[in-house]
């Protein structure tokens, strides 16, 4: 973890982000339609840090379950999992295929993020995917960083200057749906149909 850029500050500072009710908007709609067509599953969130948005989102979700490399605050009625989500056997942790998987602010910071995007799938199997990147962040004039550090060892990202072809590269098929919430890029999946 990077001291300049703690962790436990990430949601607290951002959970006004238009991209986190774009989410939530989104999570709750496809909710909305499990329940109208289909059995409900899991809500599974990776990559969540102190994020508490999976106890926000409203839907008919079977249980609750948040994967973060590192330790995060106890939330009620979320199962966490301290792992390494590559690691992690999506056949012990579920008892049912989740009805939607999402993976906020996490693809930038990881080395291999087409391997860590094919494990999502894995998990998602025939159920729902959104997916959150930065929409063209890098380092430019507008966008100051410590003059002492990189860019990427600031902010902990590995890619930037990322658009709608990462999302349909890093998956592996173009999103049902694009949204820009903000500085921020999301896309949704249906595995199902």
């Amino acid at each position: 973890m990077n001291p300049r850029y703690p962790k436990t500050t990430s949601y607290k500072h951002r959970q006004g982000a238009a991209y986190y009710e774009a989410v939530r908007k989104k999570a709750e709609a496809i909710g909305r339609e499990i329940a109208r067509l289909e059995r409900p599953g899991p809500l599974v969130e990776v990559g969540c840090l102190d994020c508490t948005l999976i106890q926000e989102i409203k839907g008919p979700w079977t249980e609750r379950i948040s994967i973060d490399i590192e330790s995060r605050p106890r939330l009620k009625g979320v199962r966490a999992y301290v792992s390494d989500f590559m690691e992690l056997d999506p056949l012990i942790v579920l008892e049912e295929e989740p009805s939607l998987v999402y993976c906020l602010e996490v693809l930038e910071h990881v080395d291999d993020p087409i391997s860590f995007a094919e494990r999502l799938c894995e998990w998602v199997g025939h159920g729902h995917l959104i997916v959150t990147i930065p929409y063209k962040w890098g380092p430019t004039p507008l966008r100051p960083y410590p003059k002492e550090l990189g860019y990427a060892d600031w902010v902990g990202h590995k890619h930037d200057h990322l658009d709608e072809s990462h999302l349909t590269e890093w998956i592996g098929v173009e999103p049902h749906e694009i949204q820009h919430p903000g500085s921020w890029l999301m896309g949704y999946w249906d595995f199902a149909k």
